[in-house]
């Protein structure tokens, strides 16, 4: 009997150390506290990381907004105080979500004491900003269009990304005594600087809200070529995209790197190579409204006779006639020459790989056509450009005759240190006209704002020159009163102030049923606006 107890005992006591020696393993071991951690811990993926857009001036143009969460409790715990803090059309989500083993994320209109609250950056806000040039994102983060899209590989390496841990209980329930804890994962803090002023952006944008319905605006700086402004219309919800496929508006279609029909805003470029193959801008030519080309009719606006003008005063009146005689008497190569180191018919770089459409320019042996000549000699025909080609194009006679091409990407930036790391300004720069013949030009071209078609583009402060543009696009749309008619895309390209021009600005008006000069008035009220910037800056900047 006591041999038994002592074999009892023994076995027991073997069986007691067998345990103790479990527990101790498993107390050290760390792959199962690691487990069991897994187990209790919850990780809520708050926002993925992504570079931001800048301004020139280190303004940011997204996540200027952050917006608050908290994270509630399943099983309907604090749904009564959340249910008041969410929005209206949040509350059936809170709603579904209460009845989960799990916590989550839920968004509220405003930080309150009672709750633990974690801010989350907004990519485009309320206001955004530039959306066609900055393009979206997708549910997945990618970048779908624009810069956006562009430059998806720095930006998606560029921004912190955000987690929300939390200790959790076998019911889904927060661990009583842990609070939620947010974990930054770091990024490289690279954004993208663009060349945009957000300040000069904003005005554009608001003078299109209010006068253009469906169009682009592009505003370079004069002396850099640098895109201070670029704005299409219609806009869209960058948050929302799917509202503007639904509402098939063409609103996601950015007009300023989009190819159009041009018009007489093309004129002065036969005018400057005239000048350049020594042609006198006195000589007259006598227009009667029309002109016949091997046995084809050619007329002027509303057959309008303007009699005898000299270079000067087609390009004031807008002479068809005038052009296309004096487009025969060109050399064909130089003009194909002068139009291809002005970018015509090729794709626009605009910096960091980010590009305009390439439009299309005749060859030379269609131009070899006389007809085809005519046409083309009044900016219509094959001839197709974007605002942004027309802007870098008319800026050579704001810079002294030198042509510079068009940046709209800066480069990318250090977002701690607001620094450069990589700059991708570097122009072609290539002189078109002799400074002499640019002064010339540039004095017609004032004088079509003074005198000529273009008389509302007159700015109420300083002087500005420019050119107006009517082209027939071969589409037919309604007008006001539903009937069928042709469809043009008025212009107006100038630069502004003309005496030192600091502004070059593009103005295109699409799909409008009538010839209109809607586009000079628009023009106008930019400038007396950036009249007003400019003299705030100089004001602020004393």
């Amino acid at each position: 009997m006591q041999k038994r107890l002592i074999a009892v005992y023994g076995a027991c006591l073997f069986l007691f150390m067998v345990l103790l020696c479990s527990i101790w393993n498993v107390s050290v071991n760390a792959s199962y506290a690691a487990t069991v951690e897994r187990q209790t811990t919850r990780e809520l993926s708050f926002y993925h990381g992504r570079g931001d857009f800048y301004d020139r001036n280190g303004a940011l143009l997204t996540g200027l907004q952050r917006r608050v969460y908290t994270v509630a409790q399943p099983g309907g715990e604090g749904y009564q105080e959340l249910f008041d803090l969410v929005s209206e059309e949040d509350r059936e989500t809170l709603y579904l979500e209460s009845f989960k083993l799990n916590p989550f994320l839920v968004e509220i209109l405003k930080s309150t004491e009672n709750l633990l609250c974690f801010e989350k950056p907004v990519r485009y806000g309320d206001y955004p900003i530039a959306v066609h040039t900055i393009g979206y994102i997708n549910g997945a983060g990618d970048g779908v269009d624009g810069a956006e899209k562009a430059f998806d590989g720095i930006l998606k390496r560029g921004g912190d990304s955000s987690s929300i841990l939390c200790r959790v209980c076998a019911n889904g329930k927060i661990q009583i005594g842990s609070e939620p804890t947010e974990y930054l994962e770091q990024g490289t803090h690279e954004g993208i600087r663009l060349t945009l002023d957000a300040d000069i952006q904003r005005i554009c944008e608001d003078v299109a809200a209010a006068l253009l319905p469906r169009g682009a605006i592009v505003v370079l700086e004069s002396s850099t070529a640098k895109v201070l402004a670029n704005v299409s219309m219609p806009q869209y919800d960058p948050e929302n995209v799917q509202e503007s496929i639904r509402k098939q508006d063409t609103a996601l279609l950015d007009r300023t790197v989009s190819a159009y029909n041009v018009g007489s805003v093309f004129k002065p470029f036969l005018a400057a190579l005239a000048l350049e193959e020594g042609i006198d801008p006195a000589e007259t030519y006598e227009c009667r409204g029309y002109i016949e080309v091997n046995g084809h009719i050619y007329e002027c606006a509303h057959q309008t006779a303007h009699g005898v003008v000299d270079m000067q005063g087609a390009l004031e009146k807008s002479c068809n006639c005038y052009f296309i005689q004096l487009g025969k008497k060109l050399d064909m190569d130089r003009l194909c020459d002068m139009a291809a180191l002005l970018g015509f018919g090729e794709a626009t770089p605009l910096g960091g790989g980010l590009a305009a459409a390439a439009g299309y320019f005749p060859t030379r042996e269609t131009l070899n056509n006389t007809g085809e000549l005519a046409t083309f000699s009044f900016g219509q025909g094959q001839l197709l450009a974007t605002p942004i080609q027309i802007a870098a194009y008319f800026n050579t006679f704001a810079n002294d005759g030198v042509y510079l091409s068009p940046t709209l990407a800066q480069g990318i930036q250090d977002t701690d240190t607001g620094a450069l790391t990589e700059d991708w300004y570097h122009p072609s720069k290539i002189r078109l006209l002799s400074g002499t013949n640019n002064e010339k030009l540039k004095q017609m071209l004032i004088g079509v704002v003074e005198e000529g078609l273009a008389k509302k583009a007159k700015p109420a402060f300083e002087t500005a020159a420019g050119k107006t543009g009517t082209a027939q696009t071969g589409r037919f749309g309604k007008d006001e009163n539903g009937d069928r008619t042709e469809l043009y895309n008025s212009w107006f390209a100038g630069f502004y102030p003309a005496e030192n021009p600091r502004y070059t600005i593009v103005i295109l008006k699409d799909d409008v049923t009538r010839a209109s000069d809607d586009c000079t008035e628009i023009f106008a009220q930019l400038c007396n606006r950036l009249y007003f910037y400019d003299e705030l800056w100089k004001e602020e900047n004393a």
